[in-house]
């Protein structure tokens, strides 16, 4: 994995803005200390708890340096003003290692959660605490001991609060810590933490999005592709997304020049299919499996149908591919 340096310098610029933040609000009426923590502290706030996501995947230094990016992760979570980074390293590795693990996976609502926030007024309330819940419920379900960092990482975030107290008051404490929660919470840029692994069909638990949000979030509406390549850089997920359509019709192309009259007849329909639905998206959708639309039932199982025979294809394609090569070898 090639480390994304530039994470550095974004992590360091929030940083810096957040400080300027605190030294500007200082003196701000109480509204406005309000509305620029919910207008502008929550945006950076948030965007930076994604940028202690990239560096828990050491996408920072890269893993040959991985305390570098626990230092690293400790200063990007000063201005959070609650500490964070190196407890959300401990249990996010159980996320990807056991997604959907009762006991394990603590970023998955418990029973009780399911249970008692079953209205659209309590659901409210649960997204309004979601900075909570999602500090407490690690706590509840799967407690490990206290570690030498997270001690360093409490320290240093107390050393940090009573500077800025100590410098600019509590208006700038507030807007700290003001931001952060409501940031994490009833806000337009967290409703991928619901998106990310809501069940919209049984069996299927995680889902992308591929809108301009990402800019912001260090392309975290990537999260199929993040839980396939984990030790990818945000940056370049979208690489890593390669159009099926230039794909298929690419090989179909090669095999008309080199010939290959069957194999060629045998992708056409397939590629023929792939253009089609790509130039038929509807005017205003953000591509073929839009995320908006994505949670329709129907459109689901229509596109795991259409994944299930493309899988039956290509499997049909490699051993056919196999044997021809074989056949070749063996001339």
């Amino acid at each position: 994995m090639k480390p994304d340096y530039n994470l550095i310098w974004v992590v360091v610029l929030m940083v810096l803005a957040q400080l300027t933040a605190f030294y500007l609000v200082k003196d701000l009426d109480w509204k406005w200390v309000v509305f620029w923590a919910y207008v502008f502290g929550s945006c950076i706030s948030h965007s930076m708890t994604l940028a202690i996501h990239e560096i828990s995947h050491n996408s920072a230094f890269g893993n040959s340096k991985a305390m570098w990016n626990r230092w690293f992760g400790i200063f990007a979570n000063l201005p959070l003003g609650l500490p964070y980074s190196i407890s959300f390293k401990r249990y996010h590795m159980d996320h990807h290692r056991y997604l959907g693990g009762d006991g394990i996976d603590v970023d998955i609502p418990t029973n009780f959660e399911g249970w008692f926030f079953c209205t659209r007024f309590r659901k409210f309330i649960w997204i309004v605490l979601q900075p909570f819940f999602y500090a407490i419920r690690p706590l509840c379900i799967n407690p490990k001991p206290i570690t030498r960092l997270e001690i360093i990482n409490l320290t240093a975030q107390l050393i940090f609060d009573v500077a800025i107290y100590y410098l600019w008051g509590v208006k700038s404490m507030f807007y700290m810590l003001a931001g952060s929660v409501l940031g994490l919470g009833l806000h337009p840029i967290s409703g991928h933490f619901i998106a990310e692994h809501y069940m919209f069909l049984k069996g299927h638990e995680t889902y992308s999005y591929y809108g301009p949000l990402n800019l912001l979030t260090f392309n975290v509406g990537y999260h199929n592709e993040h839980h396939d390549f984990p030790n990818i850089p945000g940056k370049s997920l979208p690489l890593w997304v390669v159009p099926e359509v230039i794909g298929h019709a690419v090989v179909t192309v090669l095999m008309l020049i080199s010939l290959h009259w069957f194999i060629f007849l045998l992708n056409l329909p397939v590629a023929t299919w792939n253009i089609y639905r790509y130039i038929m998206v509807p005017s205003g959708n953000m591509g073929v499996f839009d995320p908006t639309e994505i949670h329709n039932r129907g459109q689901l199982k229509s596109h795991m149908k259409e994944a299930m025979i493309k899988l039956g294809f290509h499997l049909l394609c490699f051993f056919m591919y196999l044997y021809s090569i074989n056949q070749q070898s063996t001339s």
